[in-house]
C-alpha cells in the first residue's frame, strides 16, 4: 500500500507531501522529491474519486489554505485548485459521504468552514463560515475554563454521521456539538444540540462506527476517551470510558489521534509526552483487564490502521512507523520498520 504523509514545513527541513511507496521487496520507501506545500497537516481522500484534499495549517495572515489535488494518468498528484480557509490554523478536514461537503476545523479561530463539491470533486462557490466565538462567551461565564489553553473556542475537528448531520470537537468550550447541514432554503447550519464534556478536558478528535451509531471523543487535555450516546427521546448523553494513558505512567501527556477497532471492540489512542499508543477495550468483561499500551516515537500527532497493520506519524523522531499485527489485533513490534520523513503529522493511505 503506498501513503502520502503531511508534514510541518515551518522551522523544519520538511517541503511537503511525501510519498511512501511499497517497493519489490515488500519495504515501504519514501520518495525524496516532495509535493511543495507549506504545513500540509491534515489530508483526506474523496469517497469515489481521484482527488485529495489537504489544509495548510498557517496560523498568520491570511491564513489557512486548501488544496485539491488530483490523480493524473501517470499516477502523480497534481494541484488543481487553492482557496483561503477563511480561517487561521485549519487543523483537520472531513468530506461528507456523499462528496458533496468539505467541513475544515479552525483550531486559531474557533470556527469551522463547509465548502460545497461539485460532480467532479472540484470546490465550488457554496460556503458557511460558522464560529464557536459566541458560543465559548456563554460556557465561560458559566462555568469558567480549568486549563490555560481553554481562553477561546478552539474547533479542532469535525466529522459527518451522513450526509445530513455533523459533529463539531470544540477543545475550548469542552463541548460536542451537532449541526445540521446547509439545506437549498438555508443560509446556515442549524444547530441540533450538544455534548457537553467535563471543564478541561479538551475534546480533541473523534472515532464513529460504519453505521455511525458509535461515536467514541478523545479529550487532549485530560486524556480521557467518552463515549458519545442519541437516546431514542433525542436526549444526549456522555460516558466517560476511563483514561487513555499507559496503565502506571506518569507525566506530562496530551492526547492525539483516536481509532475505533469495531473488529476487536476496542479504541486506540496516541499520546504525546508519555509516547505510546493504547488499546482501550470496550466491553464490560475486557476493561476490567485495563488498556495494554505500546511505546512508539517521540510525538505521534496521526495515526493510521487496520487489520493487519498500524502506522504512526512520530513527528519529533522524523520517522513513520509501520507495525504489522497478528490476527489477534496485537502489535508484532519485532517486525516494525521505520521510514524516515521530516516532521510527519498526518497519515493518509491511497489504496
Amino acid at each position: 500500500m503506498d501513503y502520502l504523509i503531511g508534514t510541518y514545513t515551518i522551522d523544519t527541513k520538511a517541503k511537503g507531501l511525501y510519498r511512501i511507496r511499497a517497493t519489490t521487496d515488500g519495504l515501504p520507501r519514501c520518495n525524496d522529491e516532495a509535493i511543495a506545500l507549506t504545513n500540509p497537516s491534515f489530508l483526506i481522500r474523496h469517497p469515489t474519486l481521484a482527488m485529495i484534499y489537504v489544509v495548510c495549517e498557517i496560523g498568520t495572515t491570511p491564513g489557512g489554505i486548501l488544496v485539491a489535488l488530483r490523480l493524473d494518468e501517470a499516477g502523480d498528484w497534481q494541484q488543481t485548485q487553492e482557496v483561503s480557509t477563511h480561517g487561521l490554523d485549519p487543523c483537520h478536514l472531513a468530506i461528507s459521504p456523499d462528496g458533496q461537503w468539505l467541513a475544515i476545523s479552525h483550531y486559531s479561530n474557533g470556527s469551522f468552514l463547509l465548502l460545497g463539491l461539485d460532480e467532479q470533486g472540484a470546490i465550488g462557490s457554496r460556503s458557511w463560515l460558522t464560529s464557536h466565538a459566541a458560543r465559548y462567551l456563554k460556557v465561560k461565564s458559566r462555568d469558567g475554563r480549568k486549563h490555560p489553553r481553554q481562553q477561546a473556542a478552539h474547533v479542532h475537528a469535525a466529522y459527518f454521521l451522513d450526509t445530513k448531520r455533523l459533529l463539531v470537537c470544540d477543545l475550548g468550550t469542552d463541548e460536542v456539538v451537532l449541526y445540521s447541514l446547509p439545506m437549498e432554503e438555508s443560509a446556515s447550519v442549524i444547530e441540533l444540540g450538544a455534548w457537553s464534556l467535563p471543564p478541561g478536558s479538551g475534546p480533541r478528535h473523534a472515532a464513529l462506527s460504519v453505521d455511525g451509531q458509535q461515536i467514541y471523543v478523545v479529550a487532549e487535555l485530560s486524556n480521557e476517551v467518552f463515549r458519545l450516546k442519541m437516546e431514542k427521546n433525542g436526549t444526549l448523553s456522555t460516558r466517560n470510558m476511563g483514561s487513555c494513558l499507559p496503565p502506571g505512567r506518569q507525566g506530562f501527556s496530551e492526547a492525539a489521534e483516536i481509532h475505533l477497532d469495531e473488529a476487536r471492540s476496542s479504541v486506540w489512542v496516541s499520546n504525546r509526552g508519555l509516547d505510546s499508543v493504547v488499546q482501550i477495550p470496550l466491553t464490560s468483561q475486557a476493561r476490567r483487564s485495563g488498556n495494554v499500551a505500546w511505546q512508539c516515537g517521540a510525538h505521534p500527532r496521526h495515526f493510521w490502521m487496520d487489520a493487519s497493520v498500524l502506522v504512526i506519524a512520530a513527528r519529533d523522531d522524523h520517522v513513520v512507523q509501520f507495525i504489522p499485527r497478528d490476527t489477534s489485533g496485537r502489535l508484532l513490534l519485532s517486525r516494525q520498520m521505520n521510514v524516515e520523513v521530516p516532521s510527519p503529522v498526518c497519515i493518509l493511505p491511497l489504496t
